[in-house]
C-alpha cells in the first residue's frame, strides 16, 4: 500500500536527523504512548483522493508533523519545528516503488498550546504535501 511507504519514508527521513533526534525523543505515528518523554515528533497522515491522470493515479499525501513539548515556553518546540522544516521542505524521499513528484512542500503552519491543570503543552509544526507515482 503506498501509504504505507510514503509513511516509512517520511518517518524514517525524520529520524535520520541527529539534529533534531539529539532533542526529540521519538518519532510516533498517529499518537504518542502515555510514557512518552517530552519532547517529541507526532506524524499524522491527512486522508486525501487520488487523482487521476492520462499516466495512471497520482498520489497526493498529506501530513501533519509536529513537536509536542511539555514547557512552559514555546521556545524549544518552535526550535524543533524548524528542523523539521529543513528535514522536510524541498526534500525528495526515497520511497520503494513510487517516484516522487516534486519536492515536499509545506502547506500550513501549526501552533497551538494547550493547557492540562499546570502543565502546558506545545504543538508547533505543519502540514506538508508529498505527491507520488508508481514506479514503471
Amino acid at each position: 500500500m503506498a501509504e504505507k511507504q510514503i509513511t516509512i519514508a517520511v518517518i524514517a527521513a525524520l529520524e535520520a536527523d541527529t539534529t533534531l533526534m539529539a532533542t526529540a525523543t521519538d518519532v510516533y505515528l498517529g499518537v504518542a504512548p502515555p510514557t512518552a518523554t517530552y519532547p517529541f515528533v507526532i506524524v499524522n497522515r491527512l486522508p486525501r483522493p487520488d487523482q487521476r491522470t492520462f499516466q495512471g493515479r497520482v498520489l497526493d499525501n498529506e501530513y501533519t508533523v509536529r513537536v509536542v513539548d511539555q514547557s512552559g515556553s514555546a521556545v524549544r518546540a518552535e526550535n524543533l519545528a524548524l528542523r523539521i522544516d529543513t528535514v522536510l521542505e524541498s526534500q525528495t524521499l526515497s520511497i520503494t516503488g513510487y517516484n516522487q513528484v516534486g519536492s515536499i512542500k509545506r502547506l500550513v503552519p501549526l501552533h497551538y498550546h494547550e493547557v492540562v491543570g499546570d502543565e502546558r503543552y506545545w504543538h508547533v509544526g505543519g502540514t506538508y504535501r508529498v505527491v507520488v507515482v508508481p514506479s514503471s
